[in-house]
């Protein structure tokens, strides 16, 4: 008898990734890369200091905002902390009048569902809202995330 579940009895709470890396809206844009690097995501939920959910970002957000306010399209000012030789005693010059938060590419209203919702609605609500990444809430809180990585892994791995 086969223990693996029918992707039709699969719900969010037993697909997402627990306790998912959150972002804060006053991080620069190079604290936010430097940490989607560490923790080798592409993006992850925002949350105010209460850890309530207040958006999402992803790399694709900041390099979009980047572009649109960097005429000349350079982007190193937000990659150079990703530099394989990066010297510590070095503090980076930054050549533009203000820096760049989460909170200026952020995307505010993320979609959202709960543990319980079956995992089928929750790559509809993906396909329909062309995104990549949902977010679990219990509340306001983040309690998982699932990513259209997860889903791809998922189906690879043999849910039925």
């Amino acid at each position: 008898m086969s223990t693996t579940k029918s992707i039709d009895d699969l719900t969010a709470g037993e697909v997402m990734k627990t306790e998912p890396i959150t972002a804060e809206p006053w991080m620069t844009a190079r604290q936010f890369a430097q940490m989607l690097e560490e923790e080798e995501i592409s993006g992850a939920p925002v949350v105010d200091q209460q850890g309530h959910l207040v958006g999402i970002a992803s790399r694709g957000d900041l390099i979009h905002q980047s572009i649109s306010l960097n005429n000349d399209n350079d982007l190193d000012f937000i990659f150079e902390s990703l530099k394989e030789e990066n010297d510590e005693d070095e503090v980076p010059v930054i050549s533009h009048e203000r820096e760049l938060h989460v909170e200026d590419f952020m995307v505010e209203d993320p979609i959202t569902v709960t543990p319980d919702v079956p995992i089928r609605s929750v790559a509809a609500k993906m396909i329909e809202s062309r995104v990549h990444r949902v977010v679990i809430v219990e509340g306001k809180i983040p309690v998982g995330i699932i990513t259209s990585l997860d889903l791809a892994r998922l189906v690879a791995e043999g849910a039925q």
